[in-house]
């Protein structure tokens, strides 16, 4: 009688945690549909403002020149839109990478963490440049931590080095 209910007692725990792996990939998959979504609305913004940009700098060119100065004040927030896409993708990155699913690339490519580069783009992995772990540095213009080799900021492009 005591094996029965060993047996039935850890046929009970396994199933226990099952649901809770079960909760845990339902909540990590839920996270990344949100961020995704987030990501999507902020791409969304961010388009809107370069499109706004460029029909103003089309209307200048068609009048008395471009006015820099009133177009630098458009730009400030297509920064901002940067850094939050570039936060959502490193952290949907690292919900997958914990998860040991495959990824998909910003092409929409499948990617697992053995490849070195998409198959569909030839981008780098973005799983294997958070395994990077070399000095950092903050970029000048969003004061994001990057490598401090890089020539230019991966998230808002801005080149580091005068040379």
């Amino acid at each position: 009688m005591s094996d029965l209910q060993t047996k039935l007692g850890s046929g009970m725990n396994k199933l226990q945690e099952g649901i809770e792996q079960g909760k845990m990939k339902l909540q990590v998959a839920q996270e990344i549909a949100q961020l995704k979504k987030e990501m999507q609305v902020q791409m969304q913004k961010k388009a809107e403002v370069l499109l706004e940009i460029g029909q103003r700098v089309y209307v200048q060119l068609r009048g008395n020149g471009v006015d820099e100065a009133s177009l630098k004040e458009m730009i400030a927030p297509v920064q901002e839109f940067d850094v939050a896409i570039y936060q959502a993708r490193k952290r949907i990155v690292e919900l997958q990478k914990q998860q040991g699913e495959k990824a998909t690339c910003e092409c929409g490519g499948p990617l697992s963490i053995n490849d070195k580069f998409c198959g569909s783009c030839g981008k780098p992995n973005p799983m294997l440049a958070i395994e990077h772990e070399g000095e950092t540095t903050n970029c000048i213009s969003c004061n994001e931590h990057i490598d401090q080799n890089s020539t230019y900021c991966p998230v808002c492009g801005f080149k580091q080095s005068g040379e």
